[in-house]
């Protein structure tokens, strides 16, 4: 079976709809257009119910840390225009799911002064705090550095793009915050999930079967990263058997201590075009390089924008505290030595960096063309 590219459904999403259900009766879903044009999915109601059913199997590891399965409070920091919203709203229209199943919610919008975000979690106290990874790097940086106390959740959880392993130990190791990640895209819901041991995502082959492969359409070994090409079982709207998502992964050999039978796969490397190409005509994942960042006493977000192959430009978001001559001393030459090219970085310090339109964070963004190459050979990795 041939994959479908992309850019096959971004050209002619009507082309994967099914002509046997009625148009008035699905949810349109369409993504931020991060690569250029946006995706757009059609849902029917039963594959919205499939995803709630099997958003059960990751809920369940999820309240074992908070201590209760029901009637918990959860904060949820989204775009009230994205996905998950309008599956929620459209699922709660559809059903009959009570109100405040399964607990209390609080919702507010990623594009909201952080500020008067954390204001409103100290009010609301949440035991669960649900929201994107690049929003996980501006937030609890900020909160440490800022120097205040502040409310912690019993668990955090995060989705829809990737968090640094920095940040990450920030929230799990420095201040004791359990953290649980997800797999999911616009194409197809609840890929994945990653559960207590920590060891990678189960995948939900049930639901949304996986493969890895090169840029040629060929079966990569485990451990070895490449496309994810997904198939979609559940809806019946939007049919895409053998799509390449345009995120980058390795599935992991063996099972996992939990005892699940599930397959694992890696936490996502990162989309196609988070990588950046060097001089050489090497694709690195520059993120790892300037993950250092977050420590940075007054550093609250940054973005790493790519012009041509040997230049690059670091937008830096910093508070009054942080020492500006010294990252512009120290992080330039360091970017360089790190990459082992010969190339160039130039920081720039602004007010703010422009969220995605469903108020995702790209750490990495490219303003030159680049042909799909396969991806780098990485070793397992696993988050603690």
């Amino acid at each position: 079976m041939p994959i479908i590219e992309r850019e096959q459904l971004q050209r002619d999403p009507e082309y994967f709809v099914s002509d046997a259900m009625p148009r008035a009766n699905l949810l349109l879903a369409q993504s931020s257009g991060s690569s250029g044009m946006p995706v757009r999915v059609f849902y029917d109601t039963r594959a919205v119910i499939n995803t709630i059913l099997y958003a059960e199997r990751s809920r369940s590891i999820a309240t074992r840390y908070i201590g209760k399965r029901l009637h918990y409070r959860e904060t949820t920091i989204l775009q009230d225009t994205g996905t998950d919203a309008k599956l929620t709203r459209w699922a709660r229209q559809s059903t009959l799911l009570p109100r405040n199943w399964p607990g209390r919610r609080q919702f507010l919008r990623v594009t909201d002064p952080v500020d008067q975000s954390v204001a409103a979690m100290e009010e609301f106290k949440p035991d669960l705090i649900r929201t994107f990874g690049s929003y996980l790097e501006l937030l609890y940086p900020c909160l440490v550095a800022s120097g205040r106390s502040f409310h912690r959740p019993r668990l955090v959880t995060y989705g829809g793009d990737c968090l640094s392993e920095s940040v990450r130990q920030l929230i799990s190791g420095d201040l004791g915050i359990p953290i649980l990640s997800g797999y999911q895209a616009i194409e197809a819901t609840r890929i994945a999930f990653e559960c207590e041991q920590h060891q990678g995502l189960h995948i939900n082959i049930d639901l949304h079967p996986i493969r890895v492969v090169d840029g040629e359409g060929r079966d990569l070994p485990p451990g070895t990263p490449g496309d994810v090409v997904v198939s979609t079982l559940a809806n019946r709207a939007t049919v895409l058997l053998n799509y390449r998502l345009g995120d980058t992964a390795a599935l992991w050999p063996g099972t996992c201590p939990c005892g699940r039978s599930l397959p694992l796969m890696s936490f996502p490397l990162g989309r196609v075009h988070d990588f950046v190409e060097l001089p050489s005509g090497r694709l690195l994942n520059p993120v790892p390089l300037l993950a250092p960042l977050v420590r940075v006493p007054g550093m609250c977000r940054w973005q790493l924008v790519q012009e041509t192959p040997d230049r690059f430009r670091l937008l830096l978001v910093v508070s009054s505290i942080c020492n500006r001559a010294e990252l512009l001393q120290q992080v330039p030459l360091a970017f360089a030595q790190q990459t082992g090219e010969d190339v160039r970085l130039a920081i720039e310090f602004v007010s703010d960096i422009e969220r995605q339109s469903l108020g995702k964070h790209r750490m990495v963004r490219s303003e030159m063309p680049r042909a799909h190459r396969d991806m780098p050979r990485v070793s397992a990795g696993i988050h603690t």
